[in-house]
């Protein structure tokens, strides 16, 4: 994902749903991006314990040639 002609897109959800959103880098107070990295403020996450990112390059086509999962969880043990 180091090309910067590459679209890069970032979706959310929570882990437990399988139902991912496109994230507007724009509109979203979380989430903010510079070229193809995104920063997000996970110190009020609304989604519960467990969410799940995923970034996705796409093609000039549209069609997804690379794409990257991650998965925050709340520590166990902390209020």
């Amino acid at each position: 994902m180091n090309d910067p002609n590459v679209l890069v897109e970032l979706y959310r959800g929570k882990r437990s749903d399988n139902n991912l959103q496109k994230v507007d880098p724009q509109t979203d107070p979380l989430v903010t991006q510079n070229g193809q990295m995104f920063r997000v403020d996970v110190s009020n996450l609304t989604f519960g314990n467990n969410m799940e990112f995923e970034c996705r390059a796409i093609n000039n086509v549209g069609q997804v040639v690379l794409e990257k999962a991650l998965t925050l969880e709340k520590a166990r043990g902390l209020n």
